[in-house]
C-alpha cells in the first residue's frame, strides 16, 4: 500500500478537500484522518475501503428477451429474435435479460415499460440484483406495441444505457400459408 497523496490541513473542523489526479477505475482507498489538538494529543481515524467509479456498466453484450405469454393459440416471433415478439397475453409480459457487465459490480437492475409512441405504461422500477420480470394486470389491446427497457446500477451508482425489447400484442390468430412444410 501507497499513499496517494501527503497530509495536508482542514480548512475547516467538519471537512477535508483534496483533488487527487491519476485515479483509475476500480482503484480502492483508504483515508485515514488524524486530529490534533491544541496540546498535540492526537486521534488516528482509518476509514473502511472507498472505491473509485467512473465507468457505468457497459451494454456491449446486452440483451432483453421477452418471454411469449399467450392465452390462448398461439405465440410468435417476428423475423428473427432480435426482432419484435407477439404474443396474445394482453395482461402479463415477461421479460429476462443478461451481459450487462461492470469491472466492478452490478448493484441492481431498473425496468420500465413504455408504448411505441414513448407513453410510460410503468416508470423506472427498481427490481433488485434480478434478472426477470414478470408484469400483470396491465390492460394492453390487441395492435399494441410496447417496449420494455432495462438498465443496470453499477458501482458509484452509474447506470448504463437501456436495453429495449418489443412486444407486439395481437389477439388474431396467423393465416394458413397452404404452404407445405418441408423437411430437410
Amino acid at each position: 500500500m501507497e499513499d496517494v497523496t501527503e497530509a495536508w490541513v482542514a480548512n475547516d473542523l467538519g471537512s477535508c478537500d483534496s483533488i487527487v489526479m491519476g485515479l483509475e477505475h476500480g482503484v480502492i482507498l483508504f483515508v485515514t484522518v488524524k486530529c490534533v489538538n491544541d496540546i498535540e494529543l492526537a486521534t488516528l481515524e482509518v476509514s473502511k475501503p472507498l472505491q473509485i467509479t467512473f465507468d457505468p456498466p457497459t451494454v456491449d453484450q446486452a440483451h432483453i428477451n421477452a418471454i411469449p405469454l399467450s392465452d390462448s393459440y398461439y405465440i410468435d416471433i417476428v423475423g428473427d429474435a432480435s426482432d419484435t415478439i407477439v404474443q396474445s397475453n394482453q395482461s402479463c409480459l415477461l421479460f429476462h435479460w443478461g451481459g450487462i457487465y461492470d469491472d466492478l459490480q452490478i448493484t441492481g437492475y431498473e425496468f420500465e415499460l413504455r408504448e411505441f409512441d414513448h407513453t410510460l405504461v410503468t416508470g423506472w422500477t427498481s427490481v433488485g440484483k434480478r434478472t426477470m420480470i414478470t408484469l400483470c394486470q396491465l390492460k394492453l389491446t390487441s395492435g399494441q406495441l410496447v417496449n420494455g427497457y432495462v438498465r443496470a446500477e453499477g458501482a458509484g451508482s452509474y447506470f448504463s444505457e437501456a436495453v429495449n425489447r418489443s412486444v407486439l400484442i395481437s389477439s388474431t390468430s396467423p393465416k394458413l400459408t397452404g404452404m407445405m412444410l418441408q423437411y430437410p
